[in-house]
């Protein structure tokens, strides 16, 4: 081996953690969404949207889980018509700002089938912006 077994060793431990350290929340952490002003308060953390990725969430957490195909997507939050990958720009931002507190999978997409948002479910059924 090129590496001292020691260094090797801490080599393969490294591989086999997470690339990012996730702060994922438990099932049943306290959030709400704050429509006045656009973010989902976690906790003591607040993260703000832009008004189409607000649209973008109140359409895909309108759907309770179910994949919205990507035309559908578009249709309700840009009834005017998109760009070739505007809908994909937005849901990676979506992505960015959620997946540190619920995980990567919580904004999947589905080939074929759209976008499904998975957040953990709220006690008091006020699971939608």
């Amino acid at each position: 081996l090129p590496l001292p077994l020691v260094d090797f060793l801490a080599f393969l431990r490294k591989l086999s953690m997470p690339a990012a350290a996730v702060a994922i929340l438990p099932e049943k952490a306290p959030w709400r969404w704050e429509a006045l002003s656009r973010a989902l308060v976690i906790g003591e953390e607040r993260i703000v949207f832009s008004p189409r990725e607000w649209q973008v969430l109140q359409t895909l957490a309108a759907a309770g889980g179910r994949a919205v195909s990507r035309e559908g997507l578009e249709n309700a939050v840009w009834p005017e018509g998109t760009k070739n990958n505007t809908c994909d720009v937005y849901i990676a931002h979506l992505r960015k700002k959620l997946s540190p507190y619920f995980g990567p999978s919580v904004l999947t997409g589905i080939r074929g089938g759209g976008y499904v948002l998975r957040l953990p479910r709220r006690s008091d059924g006020m699971d939608t912006p």
